[in-house]
């Protein structure tokens, strides 16, 4: 859902359907508009309580249509209705791959999969910006080390077996979301915790994380990794874990 061009900030002038959205949301998303230096454009709307993610809007190249040609021509557009779709074809290639997702999971894993660009916190959550690689790979850990290399496959926390400890907080493998790096030693983390039998809540945390060994089993290669956590720039753990299936 796009966030509307009026460059309002969300909590002090509302304006719906983009107001609809926020974390307590299941099965809205609301988007808000990139430049090509990924800054939150100035016509797009923006809130860090109500914006869900972020999308390139400046410059999109479309198709119009011109009477006098009578053909479609390749022209550049901008605003927010040029940025929710790239979110809204994210979602569907993740359904494609597994249908029996709930829009509620579909949701999350656009969260969990995002990039975060700090300089945006205060426009969008958490200053997410949705990466589209990482979003449709549900089956496998995504892990982005600092080097650039890009593995697929089955993170374990060597010594910690199924609860890693991050913030001093225990944390069940499979609850762990998202870790990415946020500056120096300090990490963004992104868990699930239970509410209640059927209901789970999205909690974050930044704060300085000891240097863990990290074993990566790399998926279909018959290779294991060995590597630190220091060494990583971003996980973003599987929604639908091929090793369980």
């Amino acid at each position: 859902m796009l966030a509307g061009n009026s460059g309002y900030n969300l909590r002090t002038k509302t304006s719906f359907p983009a107001n609809f959205g926020g974390d307590n949301k299941s099965n809205v998303l609301s988007v808000a508009a990139l430049d090509w230096s990924d800054n939150i454009s100035d016509f797009s709307n923006h809130s860090n309580e109500f914006i869900d993610i972020s999308a390139p809007g400046c410059g999109v190249e479309v198709l119009e249509y011109e009477d006098n040609l009578s053909k479609y021509v390749p022209k550049l557009k901008s605003g927010t209705s040029f940025a929710a779709p790239f979110v809204s074809f994210a979602a569907a290639l993740i359904k494609r791959e597994a249908s029996y997702m709930s829009p509620e999971n579909v949701k999350r894993r656009l969260i969990y999969s995002s990039d975060l660009l700090h300089k945006n916190e205060k426009y969008v959550k958490d200053g997410r910006k949705l990466n589209l690689e990482k979003a449709v790979s549900i089956f496998f850990d995504y892990i982005e080390l600092t080097s650039g290399q890009k593995i697929f496959g089955k993170v374990d926390f060597v010594d910690e077996e199924a609860t890693p400890t991050f913030c001093d907080i225990s944390i069940d493998r499979y609850h762990l979301k998202k870790v990415s790096r946020y500056n120096g030693s300090n990490y963004f983390i992104y868990h699930e915790k239970k509410r209640d039998q059927y209901k789970s809540d999205i909690l974050n945390e930044i704060c300085i994380v000891e240097n863990k060994k990290l074993m990566i089993d790399e998926y279909n290669k018959d290779k294991i990794h060995n590597i630190n956590l220091s060494d990583v720039k971003d996980i973003v753990f599987a929604s639908v874990p091929y090793w369980k299936n």
